[in-house]
């Protein structure tokens, strides 16, 4: 992290921030006070069936993020309007957001990261699956037939600890937490003249849209509204040029068939983060990518802050958390991957 957010926190340690538990989370919630958490930031197993080598123990078959019980623990030690951040997998995230709803959270949005290093997890050629079951005659049929896409999007559930009918300015002004930092995380507008008259209506519109007044509207002079898809660039793109697998890439093409001249560049809209070395730390199979977890805790996180980040995996959100000031309860139950997390909270500390 730079040097100017270091001495804005006062050269405090990374490893002071946190809170490191080898145990499993579901054995520490009850330990941890209600209403003393203000911030959830989960990495749960997808429980999509995989596994971590052949041979190897099934490393996400938990099916914990499908429990509303869990998620009522996570609840009671929330603050009122804390946000809560739940990462899954196409295929299964809507049991996580059955289970969050049922435990009592308010959930608002969804936050999708789109990449292009994926692979297609659980992909099976049809013609061999039905060839080694025996079925010999329809194999021929089915020739460069699979079971699944590559998985190149990941959604994020994204919740609020309210009370029914409970606003988050109320939860707030009667001692909550919560919100987005929104202007930490604008979409840099490149200087670009924003500024638009008025909409007028016109016959056949099938929308109708007013703006107050007659004057033009003005852009934030810090950037556009963050983006609820975030494009992460892949290794070897820079702020010049991308390799073509990268989603920003795919964006642009597409722009540049469809938009004027000066607007072509359409992945300007969204929320873009570069790629990062320390994104995958050896050893783990699920890190999230480093930038991501920044880019959330930009967000989300305020000095001194409680956060709860229940599965500690690789370190990347305890990480992220640290650096922008708050106090990591972080729960992890491998020990392979505890040593990571505190390998890495040195490493930072050394930076």
């Amino acid at each position: 992290m730079s040097f100017p957010l270091r001495l804005a926190l006062g050269l405090v340690p990374y490893r002071d921030r946190l809170t490191l538990h080898h145990a499993d989370i579901r054995d520490i919630l009850p330990q941890l006070a209600s209403n003393s958490i203000d911030l959830a930031i989960v990495d749960p197993p997808y429980a999509i069936g995989q596994d971590r080598k052949p041979g190897g123990r099934r490393w996400d078959a938990d099916e914990i993020a499908f429990d509303a019980n869990f998620w009522r623990e996570v609840r009671r030690v929330l603050r009122p309007g804390a946000t809560l951040f739940c990462f899954g997998a196409s295929r299964t995230s809507h049991k996580s957001a059955t289970a969050i709803e049922t435990a009592g959270f308010q959930i608002f949005d969804q936050l999708f990261f789109a990449k292009g290093n994926s692979y297609p997890a659980g992909d099976r050629e049809l013609s061999a699956e039905l060839e080694r079951i025996g079925s010999i005659e329809s194999a021929g049929d089915y020739v460069g037939w699979h079971t699944h896409f590559r998985n190149s999007v990941e959604p994020i559930i994204i919740a609020r600890n309210l009370k029914p009918g409970q606003s988050l300015p109320d939860a707030i002004a009667s001692g909550g937490i919560g919100g987005l930092n929104i202007d930490a995380a604008r979409i840099p507008s490149q200087n670009d003249d924003r500024s638009r008259k008025p909409g007028t209506d016109r016959k056949g519109h099938a929308l109708r849209i007013q703006r107050r007044g007659n004057a033009k509207s003005i852009p934030h002079p810090l950037g556009r509204h963050p983006s609820n898809l975030v494009l992460l660039h892949e290794e070897g793109c820079s702020s010049d040029a991308c390799i073509d697998s990268c989603p920003a890439t795919a964006i642009d093409e597409n722009g540049r068939r469809k938009c004027r001249a000066g607007r072509e560049r359409a992945s300007r809209l969204f929320s873009r983060l570069y790629y990062s070395s320390r994104a995958t730390p050896g050893g783990h199979p699920t890190a999230k990518p480093d930038p991501l977890c920044e880019w959330i805790a930009a967000l989300t996180v305020r000095e001194g802050m409680n956060v709860l980040d229940p599965f500690g995996g690789g370190g990347s959100i305890s990480i992220a958390i640290a650096r922008r000031g708050g106090n990591v309860i972080c729960v992890e139950r491998e020990a392979d991957y505890v040593a990571l997390i505190e390998s890495r909270f040195a490493e930072a500390d050394r930076e």
